[in-house]
Order: structure tokens, then sequence, then C-alpha cells
């Protein structure tokens, strides 16, 4: 999630409350990861970009 600020610059992000100062950083329908504000660390979910195989 280092990167969000660059890859997603001028985008709107959603961040959703799922424990005490630990919050949920999604963009459209995808969840990017999770941000500790007490712990001040940042957890990221995988890559929501990768290529789907058909």
């Amino acid at each position: 999630m280092s990167s969000v600020s660059h890859v997603l610059a001028g985008q709107t992000l959603g961040i959703k409350e799922v424990g005490a100062n630990v919050w949920l950083v999604l963009f459209m329908d995808d969840h990017l990861g999770y941000a500790d504000l007490e712990e001040k660390t940042r957890q990221p979910l995988g890559n929501p970009f990768r290529a789907i195989k058909v």
C-alpha cells in the first residue's frame, strides 16, 4: 500500500473502520489493505489488478 498515493493519485478511495483504529482501504470493489493507526502500520492484501486467466 505504500505506493497507493502514486498509483491512484486523483482517485477516490474508501475507508471502513473494521476494528479499534484499524481501517480497511478500498478502491471501487477491491480491498487494498489495512491501515492500523495506533501501530502506524499497513498490511496490503495482494494485487487486485493482477491478470485474470480465462
